[in-house]
Protein backbone atom coordinates (compact mmCIF):
# COMPACT_ATOMS: atom_id res chain seq x y z
CA UNK A 1 0.00 0.00 0.00
CA UNK A 2 3.01 2.50 0.85
CA UNK A 3 4.60 1.39 -2.63
CA UNK A 4 1.53 2.40 -4.17
CA UNK A 5 0.87 5.70 -2.58
CA UNK A 6 4.58 6.43 -3.53
CA UNK A 7 4.31 5.71 -6.89
CA UNK A 8 0.93 7.42 -7.08
CA UNK A 9 2.69 10.76 -5.38
CA UNK A 10 5.81 10.66 -7.95
CA UNK A 11 3.05 10.40 -11.16
CA UNK A 12 0.97 13.23 -9.67
CA UNK A 13 3.94 15.25 -8.75
CA UNK A 14 5.84 14.44 -12.31
CA UNK A 15 1.96 14.98 -14.45
CA UNK A 16 1.90 18.81 -12.52
CA UNK A 17 5.28 19.59 -13.59
CA UNK A 18 5.06 18.54 -16.98
CA UNK A 19 1.44 20.45 -17.13
CA UNK A 20 3.52 23.79 -15.48
CA UNK A 21 6.58 23.50 -17.76
CA UNK A 22 4.31 23.13 -21.15
CA UNK A 23 3.30 26.59 -21.81
CA UNK A 24 1.89 27.32 -24.87
CA UNK A 25 3.69 29.01 -27.20
CA UNK A 26 3.02 31.60 -30.09
CA UNK A 27 3.78 32.39 -33.70
CA UNK A 28 3.44 35.46 -35.70
CA UNK A 29 3.93 35.36 -39.22
CA UNK A 30 3.95 38.27 -41.59
CA UNK A 31 4.12 37.58 -45.30
CA UNK A 32 5.48 39.94 -47.82
CA UNK A 33 2.08 41.83 -48.23
CA UNK A 34 0.69 41.23 -45.24
CA UNK A 35 -3.29 41.36 -44.73
CA UNK A 36 -4.81 43.97 -42.57
CA UNK A 37 -5.86 40.93 -40.51
CA UNK A 38 -2.16 40.14 -40.01
CA UNK A 39 -0.18 40.63 -36.91
CA UNK A 40 1.62 43.64 -38.23
CA UNK A 41 2.39 45.31 -41.47
CA UNK A 42 4.87 45.57 -44.32
CA UNK A 43 6.41 48.17 -46.05
CA UNK A 44 9.24 49.10 -49.25
CA UNK A 45 11.31 50.97 -50.47
CA UNK A 46 12.70 50.81 -54.23
CA UNK A 47 11.87 48.63 -56.91
CA UNK A 48 10.25 45.58 -55.51
CA UNK A 49 8.62 43.49 -58.12
CA UNK A 50 5.67 41.12 -57.20
CA UNK A 51 5.88 37.40 -58.30
CA UNK A 52 3.21 34.21 -57.79
CA UNK A 53 4.36 30.46 -58.28
CA UNK A 54 6.06 30.20 -55.22
CA UNK A 55 6.91 31.10 -51.87
CA UNK A 56 4.95 31.50 -48.79
CA UNK A 57 1.26 31.67 -49.98
CA UNK A 58 2.49 31.27 -53.03
CA UNK A 59 4.02 34.47 -53.78
CA UNK A 60 6.90 36.83 -52.71
CA UNK A 61 8.70 40.35 -53.73
CA UNK A 62 11.64 40.47 -55.61
CA UNK A 63 14.69 43.00 -56.55
CA UNK A 64 17.60 43.16 -58.69
CA UNK A 65 20.49 43.84 -55.49
CA UNK A 66 22.56 44.65 -58.43
CA UNK A 67 21.10 47.85 -59.69
CA UNK A 68 22.69 50.78 -58.86
CA UNK A 69 19.72 52.08 -56.46
CA UNK A 70 19.14 48.59 -54.76
CA UNK A 71 21.30 50.60 -51.64
CA UNK A 72 18.28 52.96 -51.44
CA UNK A 73 15.96 49.83 -50.84
CA UNK A 74 14.34 48.00 -47.70
CA UNK A 75 11.51 45.98 -46.84
CA UNK A 76 10.16 46.24 -43.40
CA UNK A 77 8.10 43.43 -41.39
CA UNK A 78 6.59 45.31 -38.64
CA UNK A 79 4.89 43.47 -35.92
CA UNK A 80 2.67 43.91 -33.32
CA UNK A 81 3.97 41.84 -31.05
CA UNK A 82 5.07 43.73 -27.93
CA UNK A 83 8.40 43.02 -25.43
CA UNK A 84 8.71 38.77 -25.86
CA UNK A 85 11.91 37.36 -26.53
CA UNK A 86 11.18 35.11 -29.69
CA UNK A 87 12.95 33.38 -32.40
CA UNK A 88 13.26 34.81 -35.48
CA UNK A 89 12.85 33.60 -38.79
CA UNK A 90 12.73 34.16 -42.68
CA UNK A 91 10.81 31.83 -45.40
CA UNK A 92 13.02 31.11 -48.18
CA UNK A 93 11.95 29.18 -51.38
CA UNK A 94 12.49 30.68 -54.79
CA UNK A 95 15.12 29.42 -57.05
CA UNK A 96 15.29 33.55 -58.15
CA UNK A 97 16.31 34.28 -54.41
CA UNK A 98 20.05 34.03 -55.08
CA UNK A 99 21.93 36.97 -53.13
CA UNK A 100 24.68 35.90 -51.60
CA UNK A 101 24.64 37.82 -48.52
CA UNK A 102 21.31 39.72 -47.49
CA UNK A 103 21.31 41.88 -44.52
CA UNK A 104 17.87 41.03 -42.25
CA UNK A 105 18.24 43.81 -39.62
CA UNK A 106 16.51 42.07 -36.05
CA UNK A 107 14.41 44.10 -34.12
CA UNK A 108 15.61 47.99 -33.14
CA UNK A 109 18.78 46.92 -31.59
CA UNK A 110 19.44 43.66 -32.43
CA UNK A 111 21.74 44.23 -35.11
CA UNK A 112 22.23 42.40 -38.20
CA UNK A 113 21.96 38.58 -39.83
CA UNK A 114 23.62 37.93 -42.93
CA UNK A 115 21.60 35.13 -45.35
CA UNK A 116 23.04 33.49 -48.34
CA UNK A 117 19.71 33.43 -50.33
CA UNK A 118 21.37 31.34 -52.91
CA UNK A 119 22.30 28.25 -50.52
CA UNK A 120 19.62 28.42 -47.94
CA UNK A 121 17.68 25.20 -47.48
CA UNK A 122 14.39 25.88 -49.16
CA UNK A 123 11.76 26.94 -46.38
CA UNK A 124 12.30 28.68 -43.02
CA UNK A 125 16.09 29.39 -42.20
CA UNK A 126 15.97 30.91 -38.05
CA UNK A 127 18.05 34.25 -38.32
CA UNK A 128 18.30 34.85 -34.53
CA UNK A 129 16.76 34.98 -30.71
CA UNK A 130 16.03 38.98 -29.59
CA UNK A 131 14.89 39.99 -26.96
CA UNK A 132 12.95 43.40 -27.67
CA UNK A 133 9.74 45.92 -27.09
CA UNK A 134 9.27 46.41 -30.50
CA UNK A 135 9.90 43.88 -33.13
CA UNK A 136 10.48 44.10 -36.63
CA UNK A 137 12.60 42.61 -39.17
CA UNK A 138 13.85 44.37 -42.19
CA UNK A 139 16.33 43.70 -45.06
CA UNK A 140 19.20 46.59 -45.02
CA UNK A 141 19.67 47.39 -49.14
CA UNK A 142 22.95 49.17 -48.18
CA UNK A 143 24.86 46.65 -46.28
CA UNK A 144 23.67 44.27 -48.65
CA UNK A 145 26.10 42.09 -51.40
CA UNK A 146 25.17 44.05 -54.77
CA UNK A 147 24.80 41.21 -56.81
CA UNK A 148 21.90 38.80 -58.17
CA UNK A 149 18.07 38.76 -56.79
CA UNK A 150 17.00 39.74 -52.97
CA UNK A 151 13.81 37.53 -51.97
CA UNK A 152 11.48 39.12 -49.72
CA UNK A 153 8.68 36.40 -48.52
CA UNK A 154 7.42 35.93 -45.38
CA UNK A 155 8.96 36.35 -41.81
CA UNK A 156 8.11 34.91 -38.17
CA UNK A 157 8.89 35.49 -34.65
CA UNK A 158 8.45 32.46 -32.36
CA UNK A 159 7.71 33.66 -28.84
Amino acid sequence: MIKKRKLFTLLSALGIGLAISSGSASAAVLDNDALSTAPGQTSQSGSWTYGTGSGYNNDYRIASAGSGSFQYSGYVWGYNVKNVTGNYGVYLSNKNFNNSSTAYQIGENGGYVYINQNTAPSGWSSLKRYQGYNHLIAINGYLTTKSGSVGADATKIDY
